[in-house]
């Protein structure tokens, strides 16, 4: 398959594809080789998008998610895809080694496409690394067709038609702290 890459994240220089954002709800910096995401508002998540403005149809996105200490207990963060207009695709892991993915829909509602409603989407994984341990994410999406993979290992599959093509980046939930090492982000190239 020929690739041809849009971000190469590792986060080692003073300039990074993703904002750098100080206040007192956010503060998201380049760290130590990693960008360093603290989430200290405790009512609601939030959604860093990539600088480039891109709209992003089919990829491969590569990435590693370390999860810090927090008093909320499903504290989490994770991949935010295809942002538009009314829309986006999320996959989530927590400190419980578990994993979620959810629709945004153009109410600002959240649709699961995984696990059970009554516990918020979120389904156990023992490929899951727990409290401050990197995972390595691999997402391939193709005519919508979403394949995810956690710590090389296939956690699911999903179909998500109303998502053409958006932007790229990052969710972290309330009250929440994670490190993310990298960010690889590559779509077909002219063959």
């Amino acid at each position: 398959e020929n690739l041809k890459n849009i971000i190469q994240e590792d986060f080692s220089g003073d300039k990074s594809s993703f904002p750098i954002l100080t206040s007192k709800d956010n503060y998201f910096i380049i760290d130590n080789g990693d960008y360093l995401l603290s989430r200290n508002n405790t009512e609601t998540e939030y959604a860093i998008l990539s600088t480039s403005s891109e709209s992003i149809s089919d990829f491969r996105l590569r990435s590693s998610i370390k999860l810090g200490p927090s008093s909320n207990k499903r504290s989490s963060a994770g991949l935010i895809l295809k942002v538009q207009t009314g829309g986006a695709l999320v996959f989530e892991i927590n400190r419980k080694s578990e994993f979620r993915v959810k629709e945004l829909l153009s109410n600002n509602t959240y649709k699961y496409l995984s696990g059970k409603s009554s516990n918020d989407g979120w389904v156990k994984n023992k490929t899951i690394k727990k409290e401050d341990e990197y995972n390595s994410i691999e997402i391939k999406c193709v005519s919508n067709v979403f394949d995810i993979y956690v710590n090389n290992t296939f956690i699911t599959t999903l179909f998500s038609p109303n998502l053409k093509k958006g932007r790229m980046g990052f969710i972290i939930s309330r009250d929440a702290k994670a490190r993310i090492s990298y960010y690889y982000l590559d779509v077909p190239g002219e063959s």
